[in-house]
């Protein structure tokens, strides 16, 4: 049985985040949104690899269309 460790274990590129972010961008553009908000959790670590907790002090990313 294959053995599996966090060696094995590639992280998310750049460019795949950028493909996401243009992906985003394009349906964005196709359904009329002119932006989206991501609040921390993990809209915002998919999208930007940034990682903060909630707290009463907001960390938002915008991705303009």
């Amino acid at each position: 049985m294959p053995t599996s460790n966090s060696f094995d274990i590639v992280p998310i590129s750049l460019e795949e985040r950028r493909f996401r972010i243009a992906k985003a961008q394009c349906l964005m553009d196709k359904n009329g949104f002119s932006a989206i908000v991501l609040d921390s959790g993990t809209s915002m670590n998919y999208f930007t690899a940034m990682t903060w907790g909630q707290s009463e002090r907001p960390m938002l990313a915008v991705i303009p269309a």
